[in-house]
Formats: structure tokens, C-alpha cells, sequence
């Protein structure tokens, strides 16, 4: 059913309920429709299925996104800079010096370590579990030779990126191996590091 002398606006007016006549099959079998609204009618459906299948495509990987997001805030909560809270923590300090290094560390929450004498080219290692408690864990090291006393923070939770911290102490002050880039820095014995900075 065509009108005929009508207007432009009448005629597309007209194609549209063919159109959407085809689309919601509502059309009578009989019923002649130009081919180009029944390519048109296909592409529409093909183009609606696309977007039905995209739209739950969409759905999974938006749900994938969110289960592994949520799993990694998690893991980041729980996370600290060298390991998991809870993971064993290792602090090893290197004697290079040419005189046996006397050394004593405690933390911050009542733990000692004890005295040891180092033999120089030795080293001394203790370990503790690291913890999610405010303040952070702290352990700090009193370094004893000849007539030198000093004291530095080898290990503040917040600032560290190991869980194996290898120290080197020299008559200029402690170095350290860098867990990411493997480079060694050293420090003066007067500077603390307990800025949260990076060593």
C-alpha cells in the first residue's frame, strides 16, 4: 500500500511502517516491500543481534574486571612494600670493615637481638614477621668498632622494598642493595631514613 502524489514526508512516513512493520513482523505475507527495506531490515537485525551478543560480551569482561579488581585491592591491603604483612622479614648486615663490627638491633616494639661480634668479610642476620600495627615496625642497629659508635635504622616498614635487606656497613656509614635495580647505596652514618622515602 503505497501512497501515491503524496508528499516526501508522507512517503517516508510510510516507508518507516514498512520498515518497522518488517522488523517487528507485523507485516502480511502478501505485502510488497522494496528490496532495499528488506536488506535494511536484515542489516538491523543482524546489527541488534551484534549488540545483544557485545552487550553480554561486555557483561563478562566487565564482571572479570571487577572480581580481579577486587581481588587485588584486597591483596593490596594487605600488602606492604617488601612482601605480604606477616611474611618473614631478613635483615643481613655485611662487616666491611678491617676491624670486628660489634652490633646490637631492637625494634621499635621491645624486641632485642641481642650483641654479636662480626669478624670482618662476615656477616650477621636476624629475622621477625613483619606487621600491620601502627606505628610501623621499626629496628634500629647500634654499630660498634674501635672507638666509633653509631646508631641507623635498618629497617622502617614503610620505606622498605625487601623482604631479604642486605646491609654493608663501612667506616662512612651503611649501604644497602637495592632490591629493583641492584644497586648499592650508601649513607652517611648521620642520616636516619625515616622519611618514608626510598633508601
Amino acid at each position: 500500500m503505497y501512497l501515491n502524489g503524496g508528499t516526501r514526508e508522507d512517503l517516508q512516513m510510510q516507508e518507516c511502517f514498512i520498515y518497522l512493520g518488517l522488523v517487528q513482523n507485523i507485516c502480511s505475507p502478501g505485502a510488497k516491500i522494496p528490496q532495499a527495506l528488506e536488506n535494511i531490515a536484515k542489516k538491523e537485525n543482524v546489527f541488534r543481534r551484534m549488540v545483544s551478543a557485545s552487550s553480554s560480551f561486555h557483561l563478562v569482561i566487565s564482571t572479570v574486571v571487577v572480581i580481579l579488581l577486587s581481588i587485588l585491592v584486597s591483596g593490596a591491603s594487605k600488602a606492604v612494600a617488601g612482601g605480604q604483612l606477616g611474611d618473614t622479614v631478613v635483615i643481613k648486615i655485611n662487616n666491611f670493615l678491617d676491624a670486628p663490627l660489634g652490633i646490637r638491633c631492637f625494634s621499635d616494639r621491645g624486641a632485642d637481638e641481642g650483641s654479636r661480634s662480626v669478624a670482618p668479610a662476615a656477616a650477621y642476620e636476624f629475622s621477625f614477621q613483619s606487621s600491620d600495627r601502627v606505628p610501623a615496625t621499626v629496628y634500629k642497629c647500634r654499630f660498634q668498632w674501635r672507638d666509633n659508635v653509631h646508631h641507623y635504622i635498618v629497617y622502617y616498614q614503610p620505606r622498605e622494598t625487601c623482604v631479604e635487606c642486605s646491609w654493608f656497613v663501612t667506616a662512612e656509614g651503611p649501604c644497602h642493595s637495592e632490591v629493583f635495580s641492584g644497586d648499592v647505596k650508601c649513607h652517611k652514618w648521620s642520616e636516619t631514613l625515616m622519611d618514608g622515602a626510598s633508601q
